[in-house]
């Protein structure tokens, strides 16, 4: 508002008559005393001083509206939670077929995730059933006349022994490695999930 524009309307009506010294100073002082938030003019014709909305009307419009930017910020923060939770479904299923490269396959064919544990069980029973075999192969030969005797195919039998207990000896070593590089693999996941799971929270 023009505050120095309306006193020269208000004293140039009051100068031609329009407006009379009473009206002049009340007009006067309705001007002075009125709220920055109101827009006052003179009617050309009525030489009265009428409030509008202009100015309030400007400061609403320039505004910001908080509803919109309320429901804006719910909306980027559910985004994000819904982001987030796909993260975690799509980390779930690339470790479901991550883990199955640690497996092992089972005497009767049953895939499983080796223990460090039931690997050296596993290597020593093997180991040693591969040492006892030997070792009775060996007995075996030399009572029965080694290869000169009536069976010279018996000399052959300390070998399998020899390749149980090589077998088991790199079996055990075999499935202890995947069994430690699988504990590696799984903790690297976990701690992904619970960071994704963070986030999902927070948002």
């Amino acid at each position: 508002m023009n505050l120095v524009g309306e006193l020269e309307k208000l004293s140039a009506l009051h100068a031609a008559g329009a407006l009379s010294a009473e009206e002049f100073v009340a007009a006067k002082q309705k001007l002075l005393a009125s709220d920055a938030s109101e827009v006052h003019y003179i009617a050309d014709d009525a030489g009265e001083i009428k409030g509008s909305s202009a100015v309030e009307f400007v400061g609403e419009a320039s505004r910001p509206s908080y509803a919109v930017l309320g429901e804006t910020g719910r909306e980027s923060s559910r985004l994000s939670r819904l982001e987030a939770r796909q993260e975690i479904v799509n980390l779930d299923q690339k470790w479901m077929i991550d883990r199955e490269s640690y497996m092992v396959t089972g005497r009767h064919g049953s895939r499983y995730i080796p223990t460090a544990g039931g690997s050296l069980v596993t290597g020593f029973v093997t180991t040693a059933f591969g040492i006892f075999w030997t070792i009775m192969a060996g007995s075996m030969i030399t009572m029965g006349g080694g290869l000169h005797g009536p069976f010279p195919i018996v000399a052959l039998f300390p070998l399998f022994g020899v390749i149980f207990t090589i077998g088991g000896i790199g079996m055990a070593i075999y499935n202890m490695s995947k069994a430690s590089a699988y504990q590696e693999a799984e903790a690297s996941y976990r701690a992904r999930r619970a960071e994704l799971e963070r986030e999902a929270e927070r948002t």
